[in-house]
């Protein structure tokens, strides 16, 4: 071999051992290191659990393979619509492959609709914390007090398991390991992802470090997030006609091919055949698309 044979092969090994080299993009973890070397939830992650994952992924599967059946149901028949062996081998496969498929789309879909359940509640919980902390100030109390009655109160409202309270319980315990109380609010904002705890973290550090009007900023940043989840209940009621047209148009699909299936006949035989096959298929895609839009148009942040 030639030098610059020899070269070109060297390169080319090189090229492959980069790729192999290549570090895969890791998933964020469900749990993070706190300051005082525990484990504290990552709030913006949600990892179903062992349960969530089997109850999920069977009401997925056999959501996918009804419409597949429903959908795809009967190719291969014959004239009369009597079917033939290759046709229970179709809706064995096409059941199967959107029953996987459903699966597939749906868990990280229903993650992220539990992540954005359980923030919204820790947002109510953060508001109620801010509630308590007004009242606890303005009664003479000192910060420290102030979240020691906080967790008193939030405990009784939410219960022991309450993601508010864990998070109390921390601050507290990092306070008494002279931890300071704005250093772990800080680290709770980050966590959570949640702009209100943050910005409300950044100003508790400003005021608690310099002197600050402390019960001022309590309320101030309770006045603030109240407006807000005003707002956004304001705007979830007046685009819940709109989410509601768009459920109902994902519904008339699977409704009327049950009334044509139900009733059968030579317009029924139809969609057993190549065309109509194509022709459900660009149905469902327009559907979908005109779905996964009108979700996004409805979807406001605020």
């Amino acid at each position: 071999m030639s030098s610059e044979e020899i070269e070109t092969l060297d390169e080319e090994k090189g090229v492959e051992l980069e790729k192999e080299k290549k570090p895969k993009k890791e998933k964020e973890p469900e749990y993070l290191t706190s300051m005082l070397n525990t484990r504290v939830l990552n709030y913006r992650v949600y990892y179903m659990n062992g349960k969530e994952k089997v109850l999920y992924t069977v009401l997925a599967f056999l959501a996918g393979a009804a419409l597949g059946y429903l959908f795809y149901g009967g190719l291969g028949s014959d004239e009369n619509g009597s079917p033939r062996p290759i046709t229970f081998i179709l809706d064995v496969v096409i059941c199967t492959i959107l029953g996987l498929a459903a699966v597939k789309f749906f868990l990280p879909v229903r993650a992220e609709q539990l992540n954005v359940k359980r923030l919204n509640s820790l947002r109510r919980q953060f508001m109620d914390l801010l509630d308590s902390l007004a009242a606890s100030v303005a009664s003479g109390n000192n910060a420290v007090k102030a979240f020691e009655a906080a967790l008193d109160d939030l405990t009784m409202q939410y219960g022991e398991d309450a993601n508010i309270v864990d998070e109390l319980k921390l601050i507290l315990h990092g306070q008494q390991n002279a931890i300071d109380i704005d250093v772990l609010l800080t680290d709770f904002g980050k966590r959570s992802g949640i702009r209100e705890i943050e910005s409300f973290a950044q100003v508790f550090a400003l005021s608690y470090r310099r002197g600050g009007d402390f019960g001022k900023i309590i309320r101030d940043s309770y006045e603030i997030l109240y407006s807000k989840l005003n707002i956004e209940m304001e705007i979830a009621t007046k685009t819940a006609a709109t989410r509601n047209e768009l459920n109902i148009m994902m519904c008339a699909p699977v409704l009327l091919m049950i009334l044509v299936k139900a009733t059968g006949g030579d317009f029924a035989a139809n969609f057993r055949t190549v065309m109509g096959v194509i022709a459900v298929t660009v149905g469902l895609v327009i559907t979908g698309v005109a779905y996964y839009v009108g979700r996004r148009i409805t979807e406001i942040e605020v």
